[in-house]
């Protein structure tokens, strides 16, 4: 069945009540300017005329069908706009006609309906109000009056109908103006969304837009979806001593609001017995606020898989995020948050909270991914973790205790600091030795050093004393942890007689890649000892300052192929990528490694761990005009500084390795440089405009992503 606004007739009036005589209705596109078509029969083929012109007495006398949901622009007979009313629609029935009120209040006054027929309210309050509704006129006592989902009437009842499964808090009367008190409105409209599985079990609880003000705590217990216009339109609002907003149930989603707990005694929201979640369900907050709170703003005490995505917390009294699991008897359960996605922690001043502090999660859980979270002001610490197999990608920032904390528990996690300053901002009380730290100390990307003993951690353009013994000693250094040396020069300058076991990786010196023997690691002295070296990672910074692109004339048809490349400037070992070619076509995009070149000319070959010749002799069509070599950079370096005092020019970032980390950050600036991934998720090229713009990338599966970027992602 098509959707028949009218018949028998309604009548249109202005807000003193007096007919809209003569005046037109225009049937737009749901919430837009955009006029929508209606028509005059059942078949929605017989276009009826819109805007629609209304009788002397207000009235439209035809018939108006169409489906799905408008917006009526009503107009008074001189063209003037006396309001437009949205989210206007009508049911889907077998019966022919629909009795039309302006209000609830006006619906339950009158004596007349019968069972059987179809109703719709332009408002619950007044018209547009948000709370219109379709309803069937039920018998008395069918159900328990609810005020929205059972309404007495007269004689009998009216039962909700909810088109499009979705509940408006305002469909059940509730005042959004911050007074009052609606918990009884709340609870009603959300046990309307699975109430005798009248709506569908995954059925939606729409906020609206205003404040609610409430007294008691509201139990999120259904499969109920949540969500708000965005999290400054709708606001919570408790009042009293409880806690706020106390999620039990699983795989559902709570999107777009605020949760204001200035006049609150209580956590703001808690996860408490969230489970049976299967492998492809999670519990899922997005664009939340949460402000002024008394205690913790979101408090984890049991639940699997919980995600949080565009979370604002500021001004709250304990942590911001707090993964504990449960306390007292039962503790083994745990709360897992799965992941956390560009959340940001603003303290409060006098408070005492943490603002990641991830207590106990499931200990066998796994590739728990957090990125772009922001931990600033915590008196607390910025982040605490306590917990098993996290990678985190994290800015923190003039938090008054530590930055960071590993306590004793904490193993296997890979962690990616941001405006971390020195290595006093770091504790390291982790008895297992497998965390991974990144951090940028003293402006430059760096790895300090953590393992079982207090951190010997080499920071740039400081004295550092090798852990593991005394100025000079011939003791081995650290194993089981990994040791940096990033430009300071060791203290007593030589480390003589020691092994350096550097966790499998040869490290380097910001002063450049270095050479690694016996003799040095990055220009650092290393005398009648021993150097293990495992694979081919570096972790070192390399500066690109100089026009990174020349044009090529020709390549040969060889083994290894020969590139002509006038005065290109390039060095053995550069990457370069390949564009623009015509004849050999196959080099199209190829990423080349330059070798044994002079001042015009270099080899090409592949990177392949070892680099490998790259055999051009059996190309099929010989190379013709020229093509551009563009510089790349190398992903065998994990912190790049960009320099463009000379000017603008451009780079190619290959792709990397499987979970592999790396920063470009711009320490001067004389131009763009724009470097082109050759995967982007969400963008193609990476824009540098700005003096300290940064990128800090990820290499997922085929693809770089974005951590967490000052830089311009288009």
């Amino acid at each position: 069945m098509s959707n028949e606004i009218i018949n028998p007739y309604q009548t249109f009036r202005d807000s003193a009540g007096v007919v809209i005589a003569n005046g037109t209705i225009t049937f737009l596109v749901n919430t837009t300017t955009t006029k929508a078509s209606i028509f005059s029969d059942e078949a929605l083929t017989v276009a009826q005329s819109n805007p629609y012109t209304l009788d002397a007495y207000g009235r439209i006398t035809g018939d108006v069908k169409y489906k799905g949901l408008m917006s009526l622009l009503i107009k008074d007979s001189a063209g003037a706009t006396v309001r437009t009313d949205d989210n206007i629609s009508t049911m889907s029935t077998t019966a022919d006609t629909m009795i039309v009120f302006e209000t609830v209040a006006l619906m339950v006054a009158d004596t007349n309906l019968q069972v059987g027929d179809h109703v719709k309210t332009l408002g619950y309050l007044a018209i547009g109000d948000g709370g219109g509704n379709e309803y069937d006129v039920v018998a008395a006592a069918t159900g328990t009056a609810d005020g929205g989902y059972y309404i007495d009437l007269a004689t009998h009842q009216a039962k909700g109908l909810f088109p499009n499964d979705r509940v408006y808090l305002k469909q059940f009367g509730a005042l959004l103006d911050g007074t009052g008190d609606q918990s009884d409105e709340w609870n009603n409209a959300f046990a309307a969304c699975d109430k005798d599985g009248a709506l569908l079990a995954t059925g939606e609880l729409w906020l609206g837009t205003g404040s609610m003000r409430y007294t008691s705590a509201l139990n999120v217990n259904k499969r109920v979806n949540v969500r708000g216009p965005g999290k400054f339109a709708f606001k919570f609002v408790p009042d009293g001593t409880f806690t706020a907003y106390k999620v039990v149930f699983p795989g559902v989603k709570h999107v777009g609001f605020t949760i204001d707990g200035s006049n609150l005694t209580g956590t703001l929201i808690e996860v408490m017995d969230v489970t049976g979640v299967s492998s492809s369900d999670s519990l899922e907050f997005d664009e939340l606020q949460c402000v002024n709170g008394s205690t913790h703003a979101i408090h984890g005490r049991a639940g699997d898989r919980v995600t949080l995505r565009n979370v604002n917390i500021s001004a709250c009294e304990g942590d911001g995020v707090r993964g504990e699991g449960k306390t007292g008897s039962d503790t083994a359960v745990s709360c897992n948050f799965w992941k956390l996605s560009n959340v940001r922690v603003n303290g409060k001043v006098g408070g005492s909270g943490i603002g990641l502090n991830l207590i106990r999660t499931d200990a066998s859980s796994t590739n728990n991914w957090h990125g772009d979270i922001i931990c600033e002001g915590n008196v607390g610490g910025g982040m605490q973790i306590a917990t098993s197999n996290n990678k985190i990608a994290t800015y923190l920032e003039d938090n008054t205790a530590a930055d960071l904390t590993l306590t004793s528990t904490a193993t296997g996690n890979k962690l990616a600091l941001l405006a971390v300053e020195t290595v006093a901002d770091i504790v390291n009380n982790a008895t297992s030795n497998d965390n991974e730290i990144w951090a940028p100390l003293q402006g430059f990307f760096s790895i300090p050093s953590i393992g079982n003993t207090p951190p010997g951690t080499a920071i740039a353009g400081r004295d550092v004393t090798i852990a593991g013994g005394a100025t000079g000693s011939t003791a081995d250094a650290k194993r089981g942890g990994t040791l940096f040396l990033l430009g300071g020069k060791a203290a007593g300058t030589d480390c003589n007689g020691g092994h350096v076991t550097i966790n499998g990786r040869v490290e380097n010196g910001l002063g450049g890649m270095g050479t690694v023997t016996t003799q040095s690691i990055g220009g650092q002295n290393v005398l009648g000892g021993e150097v293990s070296l495992g694979d081919s990672t570096m972790v070192s910074t390399h500066t690109y300052s100089a026009s990174a692109t020349a044009s090529v004339s020709a390549i040969t048809q060889a083994d290894p192929g020969v590139a002509t490349a006038t005065a290109h400037g390039f060095s053995d070992g550069q990457e370069v990528q390949l564009t623009g070619i015509t004849g050999m076509t196959e080099l199209e995009n190829e990423v080349v490694v330059v070798t044994s070149k002079d001042a015009n000319t270099f080899q090409l070959y592949i990177n392949g761990g070892a680099d490998r010749a790259l055999d051009t002799a059996g190309s099929g069509s010989a190379f013709s005009g020229t093509c551009t070599a563009t510089r790349c950079i190398d992903t065998r370096i994990t912190s790049h500084l960009i320099n463009s005092t000379g000017g603008a020019f451009n780079l190619v970032l290959p792709n990397g390795r499987p979970n592999q980390l790396l920063i470009i950050q711009m320490i001067a600036d004389g131009g763009d440089v724009i470097v082109t991934p050759v995967a982007l998720t969400g963008g193609s090229t990476i824009t540098f405009n700005d003096l300290n713009d940064f990128a800090f990338l990820y290499f997922l599966n085929s693809s770089w992503m974005s951590l967490n970027s000052t830089a311009t992602i288009v």
